[in-house]
């Protein structure tokens, strides 16, 4: 169905049932395309209300709504599972409550929220945990989700040993983050951060691929061997003969320039 249909005065109500078929995911919203093939973003959805029949958030499902302030629930927040970068780009999202049932998030579900300073959790939730509105699974071994409109320096706390797919993608506000003991960084966790200028990482032993793209750090690396931990990031050097036993493993694309 056309969404503009949908949208009174910006609210998007998100109906229970569909042609005689309850709702319980929501998925391709976003886009509509138009008559040269291109993709327009539905700009003029301010908040959404989604109804207690829903379990799934699809993958990019309200990506690019840049005025959607507030997501609301008719009923009980009946939310399992939200997809990759199902609310990328809302820049205007302020506040995002995740509720007692979900047990995943996708990667860069929050990427280029803006305005997003802090994650809030419902009660119960036995997956994940919020700490200084900061997503963490309920171990506290993996960080899962930073909010994209937060700044300055962060340092991992401790219990930390994993950073998930895109936990800090597309953080323009990020300048400075200490990784502490975690040991691993997994697909595109930094990528696009493109303020974040200083990395500590003293345990790094793994990365995923595009862990640290399009970063600052990386971007103006001079070191023929940038490295973090005992990881090989990327060589930019011309030797013909390299000794790589000082490193436990090697970034993905580490000798793309070569």
């Amino acid at each position: 169905t056309n969404l503009n249909n949908a949208v009174a005065q910006g609210e998007l109500v998100i109906p229970d049932t569909y042609n005689g078929y309850t709702v319980i995911g929501i998925d391709g919203l976003t886009r509509d395309l138009d008559m040269s093939g291109g993709q327009t973003y539905h700009t003029g959805v301010t908040s959404v209300k989604i109804p207690s029949t829903v379990k799934y958030i699809g993958d990019y499902a309200f990506y690019g709504m840049s005025n959607l302030q507030s997501v609301t629930y008719a009923g009980q927040n009946n939310i399992e599972e939200i997809g990759y970068f199902a609310f990328g780009n809302c820049t205007s999202l302020t506040n995002f409550e995740v509720g007692s049932k979900v047990s995943f998030i996708g990667e860069a579900a929050f990427s280029g929220c803006d305005n997003l300073t802090s994650f809030n959790l419902q009660s119960g939730n036995s997956d994940y945990l919020c700490n200084d509105g900061v997503l963490f699974t309920k171990d506290g071994l993996a960080l899962t989700a930073f909010p994209a409109g937060r700044g300055g320096l962060f340092i991992v706390p401790n219990s930390v040993k994993l950073i998930a797919a895109g936990a800090f993608y597309d953080n323009d506000k990020l300048t400075s983050v200490n990784l502490n003991q975690a040991d691993s960084a997994s697909d595109y966790a930094f990528a696009d951060c493109t303020n974040l200028s200083e990395i500590t990482a003293p345990n790094l032993q793994s990365v995923g691929i595009g862990a640290f793209e399009n970063t600052h750090w990386l971007n103006n690396a001079s070191d023929k061997f940038v490295s973090l931990g005992s990881v090989l990031i990327k060589y930019q050097g011309d030797d013909k003969v390299l000794r790589l036993s000082d490193y436990s493993s090697i970034s993905a694309f580490a000798f793309a320039d070569c």
